[in-house]
């Protein structure tokens, strides 16, 4: 195994580091611990160091338990937002916190805080978005949106202004009824906004 600071005997939270053991298949430093709880369990040692892992999940339950609001879509949201940005293993993680996306420390610590500020969940429709695609899950930057306010939202969406009206490239292709990629191409070929989202094209290169 790979040298690692030695954590024996060290609290972290509600957990006491016992011993070492075999590094996880990512070659990390891997630790047994003991919770408060009585309950025997492994974890990495860069969890616990940087306050993410600090119970068996008992402390999680004791506090979602509190408020009363355990397995509600709001809580489930919360949930879902910290492991995509602090976990590697969760299957959305390249796309948050992969590409430097994180939580701000309130809202890590704490799901009553983030639920102050963002409220319940308006529809089943809707899902927690970030309003700047390239910002953090922090106060102002989150609202609860449906699937086309966040398609309209995301990161891929260029941003073409026609006198006073300015709307992403998805939306002029809808208007005008032009392929996104034709708009795109022209674009890049340096054609005026005005022009490059309303030129009449050929019936091939109309959305079908």
């Amino acid at each position: 195994m790979s040298k690692a600071i030695n954590l024996v005997g060290q609290v972290f939270g509600r957990l006491t580091v016992l011993k070492r053991v075999e590094n996880n298949k990512h070659n990390r430093a891997m630790w047994e611990c003991v919770c408060e709880c009585g309950k025997i369990i492994t974890v990495e040692g860069a969890q616990m160091r940087s306050g993410h892992t600090s119970s068996c999940g008992c402390f999680k339950i004791d506090q979602t338990r509190k408020h009363g609001m355990w397995r509600t879509p709001e809580y489930c949201a919360w949930d879902t937002m910290k492991r995509r940005c602090n976990s590697p293993q969760d299957k959305g993680y390249k796309y948050y916190g992969g590409r430097g996306i994180t939580v701000c420390d309130e809202w890590m610590k704490s799901f009553p805080a983030f639920f102050k500020h963002i409220g319940h969940k308006p529809s089943s429709l809707h899902s927690i978005d970030r309003i700047n695609n390239n910002g953090n899950y922090e106060p102002g930057n989150v609202r609860w949106a449906t699937r086309q306010e966040q398609n309209n939202n995301t990161r891929h969406n260029h941003l073409v202004t026609v006198g006073e009206i300015t709307l992403n490239v998805s939306q002029w292709a809808k208007i005008n009824n032009i392929k996104r990629d034709t708009i795109y191409a022209r674009i890049r070929l340096g054609w005026k906004p005005e022009k490059a989202v309303s030129f009449p094209v050929s019936p091939l290169c109309k959305i079908k």
